[in-house]
């Protein structure tokens, strides 16, 4: 999971046949049982402060 998203997992694991619950089921088990991984989808990156339009 460390490159994957929950949601990919969840598709992969459904086309397969693996898998016969929805989504929103599967990320409810996941942040359940993996605490760790689910807190990580969670992390925000900050970055430096540009002046408007400078990006575009």
């Amino acid at each position: 999971m460390k490159t994957t998203t929950v949601t990919t997992i969840h598709q992969r694991l459904r086309d397969e046949g693996k898998l016969k619950v929805s989504l929103s089921m599967f990320r409810r088990w996941v942040h359940e049982n993996l605490p760790d991984e689910a807190a990580r989808s969670k992390v925000t990156v900050l970055r430096e402060s540009v002046e408007p339009g400078s990006e575009a």
